[in-house]
């Protein structure tokens, strides 16, 4: 686990309060400004990313599937904050449900995940101010969603998981100024796509 302090992004420390569980199976990265409140139980899968200033709110359940990432500014919040007393009813109901965050989901920046938000393996959501509400396990893997309320805006994609594939990636692009069709051609012939999405 790595808990980040300030950076070049922010000054804010990251608060890290837990009356919970919080399980950790495999590294996580939590950057500077992170807010993390948890009364539930957190499950982090292995290798995921908490981003600068991001704040995760958990009263219920959060399970971040392998490879997860939150963007910066992003909010995960599995409960409404507060409790809302039907008038005519009497009523008070749970203001929270589980989240789940498939395999290899990348939640953009500044996006807002709330409470019953289930995601299937391999999905983007795209950023800024995208919103998640309810379970969309029916959409398809590989896909990048933004909006709101959400919409699939591509389809057969993901993102490069895999720490040192990104570098290469990253160095490629930096010393390559061409075009995209030309970056496509040239790298991916010359490299491995399955080790894109794998990590040893």
């Amino acid at each position: 686990m790595i808990i980040g302090g300030p950076n070049n992004y922010t000054a804010q420390h990251t608060i890290f309060f837990n009356v919970g569980t919080i399980i950790f199976d495999g590294t996580v990265q939590i950057d500077a400004g992170v807010v993390l409140e948890n009364y539930g139980i957190i499950h982090f899968h292995g290798y995921c990313l908490l981003g600068v200033e991001s704040m995760i709110l958990i009263q219920n359940r959060l399970d971040m599937g392998a490879n997860c990432r939150i963007g910066f500014y992003a909010t995960v919040m599995d409960n409404d904050g507060h409790y809302v007393l039907d008038l005519k009813d009497h009523l008070l109901k749970r203001n929270s449900k589980p989240i789940v965050l498939g395999d290899f989901t990348w939640i953009g920046a500044k996006c807002f995940v709330k409470k019953g938000v289930i995601t299937p393996s391999h999905f983007i959501v795209a950023s800024p101010n995208s919103v998640l509400l309810k379970d969309y396990s029916s959409m398809s893997c590989y896909s990048i969603v933004g909006g709101n309320p959400l919409k699939v805006l591509r389809e057969n994609v993901t993102f490069i998981s895999n720490p040192e594939s990104e570098m290469k990636v990253i160095n490629y692009m930096l010393n390559h100024r061409e075009s995209e069709e030309t970056f496509m051609e040239q790298f991916v012939q010359e490299h491995n796509v399955k080790s894109f999405i794998s990590v040893d």
